[in-house]
């Protein structure tokens, strides 16, 4: 099923339960099943990454040790990109997705995965799921097409 979502195309899974928009483009909500809170995959609109002043694409780069070099920008604090690192990176796996005309950082856990897309304004959206499987995820940003 196609969705359009913040200059986005995305295929999604087609046997969804509910649905749910907050705003017009800000939060997307599609729950597959029928339990509250589970089976779920999630658009988020975000004008800004929480990095502190850092550039996104360093930041993600430096915290997911994309880039192997230990200087950082006089906007990247060192203190964030470790943070950031034990709070979602422990026990996970994170990398980066290359779409057309577009990057994705995600960081997978058993539970939960999570991916941010630069979007062409510099704006990021974030998918969240415990729904989608590692190939299924995958496939649904590398298929996205950015309008």
């Amino acid at each position: 099923m196609d969705l359009v979502f913040a200059d986005f195309r995305f295929q999604v899974p087609s046997q969804l339960a509910a649905i749910g928009v907050q705003d017009n483009e800000t939060f997307l909500a599609i729950r597959y099943g029928n339990e509250p809170g589970r089976n779920y995959l999630t658009f988020t609109n975000q004008p800004t990454v929480p990095t502190n002043g850092c550039p996104p694409e360093e930041f993600f780069s430096k915290a997911m040790e994309l880039e192997r070099s230990a200087a950082t920008s006089d906007s990247c604090d060192a203190s964030d990109i470790q943070d950031f690192r034990t709070f979602f990176l422990e026990q996970s796996e994170s990398g980066v997705w290359k779409g057309q005309d577009f990057r994705a950082y995600y960081l997978l856990k058993d539970e939960k995965s999570m991916v941010y897309l630069n979007g062409p304004d510099r704006s990021y959206i974030k998918v969240d799921t415990d729904f989608l499987n590692t190939d299924e995820l995958k496939s649904l940003i590398e298929n996205a097409e950015l309008l």
